[in-house]
């Protein structure tokens, strides 16, 4: 198993959630309104408006269905602003 972790901003959210509905992730979890630092400088919680506001998204599947999905994001990679991890995963419980 693999877990995806995308980092996406709030308006790209809902264009990432619909590639993994379309290739029928199993399941998702979504970090709304994340703070950090990276590159760019610091990411705060409370911006004004949701445009510069980052999500997390969270997604465990099979490596294929991973690699599938990765695919389709670089698509969307080459518009908009987005991060993309992959790890193995077990799970333990």
């Amino acid at each position: 198993m693999k877990k995806l972790e995308i980092i996406i901003g709030s308006y790209e959210l809902n264009k990432v959630i619909d590639i993994l509905e379309d290739n029928e992730a199993l399941g998702y979890t979504v970090i709304a309104d994340a703070a950090g630092r990276g590159k760019n400088g610091k990411r705060v919680k409370d911006e004004i408006t949701e445009v510069n506001r980052r999500n997390v998204i969270l997604c465990i599947d099979n490596e294929e269905k991973i690699k599938t999905i990765i695919e389709k994001l670089k698509i969307l990679k080459e518009r908009y602003s987005l991060k993309a991890f992959v790890s193995d995963v077990s799970m333990e419980l």
